[in-house]
């Protein structure tokens, strides 16, 4: 390492001292959405959320449960509970089974219930299933003893002379069943007839659903869930420090290439100034050090007033932009209002915005360099903040600034190299003479 540089690592030490050390609590909806259970031992968390144990922003809408007397979590489908069994968060999918179904013995009586209906787009029933018809009401006398057999239970319609039988729906006696049984028949799901169909009704069924991923958040050791605010109504990644938009952004805990240091370099004859500029240096093995412009992406923090906690965002700097732009997401509700805006993307499409911040807020680079203004409310895939030329051609003066001071600082130690080659030289010329005498 050279001297430059370990003087620029020096200052960073020194300065990094001077920081105050703040401590903040968990965020509320980190520590909210911690997995639950219903008392079987069977944990929920995203994206189904336990109703009166986990708040509804815990889950994606359509995923609420609630838990049952025997401690099994339940879900209801157009009406009709299911009880949960199994939950396999590794496929996204789960067994459960009409509780309906689940009597004791075949002399138990039936209750009335409803046809599976499950849908498209929440829920959908796992292939390679066996449907089935349930029939009430059914003659004993009248019914052939082949169907008889596949009896599941009585009628519990008042009448516990009639039967009730479960047929697959490409039994060829279905047809003679439907004769003799006068109480109505629903269709149901189950994943196999293994053990007939009664053991295969109270076995159940499997269905798939559909959500937003929660792979990233979780590996990032945060929680998922989803804003509810129609501002938002999206998924989100909450993690200790705030939520984020797919993972938590884990501190970096070493020096690499890419490491950027926030060092002010200070002229002895300079005066201190509050507005001064904080220049940004990329700490890498080259031959000399060049002021880094912020690249594409990169964490900076968001001040939603002069008086609030700075907000940690990911950026993406976009000089094609002509407006900056912000995830909603990132401040309340009251810091927004709403205002159309139209404009055309790279592609040549045009997109719509609907809100702006009411006020200036602080978009803060480095320490003395914070642009304020309103920014537009848009959503923005993968990132929080994407910074136009509004703001872009607002802050390059105080980039053009540390360029000019660690130019001047080059160029004041070649002249410091300069007189100390002199100065050696007439050291030794001194000598010489000396010597000669």
């Amino acid at each position: 390492m050279n001297p430059r540089q370990l003087l620029l690592l020096l200052l960073f030490f020194f300065f990094s001292l001077l920081e105050p050390t703040i401590t903040f609590s968990l965020d509320e909806r980190f520590e909210a959405c911690v997995p639950k259970t219903c008392g079987n031992g069977q944990n929920i968390s995203y994206p189904f959320y336990i109703q009166g144990k986990q708040k509804p922003f815990c889950g994606q809408p359509g995923f609420e449960l609630t838990c049952g007397h025997n401690g099994f979590p339940i879900l209801t489908l157009m009406y009709t509970p299911y009880t949960i069994h199994q939950i396999f968060y590794h496929n996204n999918s789960l067994r459960l089974s009409n509780p309906i179904f689940s009597q004791p013995n075949a002399s138990s009586c039936i209750g009335p219930t409803q046809n599976l209906t499950v849908g498209r787009y929440i829920f959908r029933l796992a292939p390679n299933q066996r449907d089935l018809f349930v029939l009430y009401g059914c003659d004993p006398a009248v019914l052939p003893e082949r169907v008889r057999e596949r009896m599941i239970g009585c009628s519990a319609a008042g009448n516990e002379t009639t039967l009730v039988v479960g047929l697959d729906k490409d039994d060829l006696d279905l047809v003679t069943a439907r004769e003799s049984c006068n109480g109505g028949a629903v269709n149901a799901t189950v994943e196999d007839l293994k053990g007939g169909v009664r053991e295969a009704l109270w076995r159940g069924f499997m269905l798939i659903w559909n959500a937003t991923s929660c792979r990233e958040s979780e590996n990032s050791e945060g929680r998922c869930g989803f804003d509810l605010d129609p501002l938002v109504y999206a998924f989100r990644c909450y993690c200790p420090d705030r939520p984020h938009v797919v993972k938590c952004n884990p501190e970096q805990s070493d020096l690499n290439e890419e490491t950027e240091l926030a060092i002010n370099q200070i002229d002895s004859s300079d005066e201190v100034s509050s507005t001064s500029p904080i220049p940004i240096f990329s700490i890498q093995e080259e031959p000399s050090i060049r002021p880094a412009i912020p690249q594409p992406c990169v964490e900076i923090q968001v001040l939603a007033n002069k008086f609030e906690k700075p907000i940690k965002v990911i950026t993406f700097i976009d000089t094609g932009a002509q407006q900056t732009m912000m995830d909603p997401y990132i401040l309340p509700q009251e810091y927004w209002k709403k205002e159309v805006d139209y404009f055309v993307a790279a592609d040549g499409k045009i997109f719509r915005t609907d809100l702006v911040t009411h006020a200036p807020i602080g978009i803060k680079f480095f320490p003395d360099c914070i642009i304020w203004t309103k920014v537009i409310g848009s959503k923005l895939p993968d990132r929080d903040l994407l910074i136009g030329m509004d703001v872009y051609t607002t802050a390059n003066p105080a980039f053009q600034k540390v360029e000019d001071l660690v130019d001047d600082n080059l160029a004041l130690e070649q002249d410091l190299e300069d007189y100390n080659a002199q100065l050696m030289e007439e050291l030794l010329h001194k000598d010489d003479k000396t010597s000669i005498h």
